[in-house]
């Protein structure tokens, strides 16, 4: 008599129900930390295409929102700049030969976000991985979901340091001129 209450346990554990239309809410899949390094349109296709709905690229002291061009320095900068080209075309990609090298002009967040976002399928949120230091320490910090580039604030402690990138972060969420699209409870998101 007491495999029966196993059994239906165990069936329920494999098969649970479905509680987001009782509820209203549901999770979403997703990665508030990732870093672009080279294309990000190539991060973004990889995302979406195994059923993502929300990427972060939180890359160190920097935002995708300026003209910025990489120089391929070595061969698997090749490879990946050849997969580049072979997934999104020469009428994407922009790229000149100076001095022999090869240099790509890196997407802005404005230039590719129309390629791969949906409503309520597929959202990119800007983030910023803000990257200080003390005494030699690395400090790291990910503000998502911001308007612009919080450059690294410094201070006389670990706790000092951490406290003015946060600060300066609450200033941006809290400011006028925020170019967010989302509720005041949903700005700067500090992880």
């Amino acid at each position: 008599m007491a495999i029966r209450p196993l059994i239906f346990m165990f069936l329920l554990a494999c098969n649970p129900p479905d509680h987001s239309e009782i509820t209203g809410k549901q999770w979403y899949k997703g990665n508030l930390h990732t870093h672009s390094y080279q294309y990000p349109e190539m991060i973004m296709d990889w995302y979406k295409s195994h059923d993502y709905q929300f990427i972060a690229l939180s890359d160190h002291n920097t935002l995708a929102d300026k003209e910025h061009w990489k120089e391929l320095e070595d061969s698997m900068s090749q490879v990946v700049f050849q997969r580049y080209i072979g997934k999104f075309g020469t009428d994407w990609v922009n790229f000149k030969i100076d001095t022999g090298k090869i240099k790509v002009k890196l997407k802005t967040l404005e230039e590719y976000r129309p390629l791969f976002e949906e409503k309520e399928q597929f959202l990119i949120l800007q983030s910023e991985e803000i990257s200080d230091q003390f005494e030699g320490k690395p400090l790291h910090l990910n503000a998502t979901n911001i308007g612009e580039l919080i450059e690294p604030q410094g201070g006389s402690s670990v706790s000092d340091v951490l406290q003015r990138n946060i600060n300066a972060l609450l200033k941006q969420r809290d400011s006028s001129n925020y170019r967010g699209g989302y509720d005041s409870a949903s700005r700067g998101t500090i992880f």
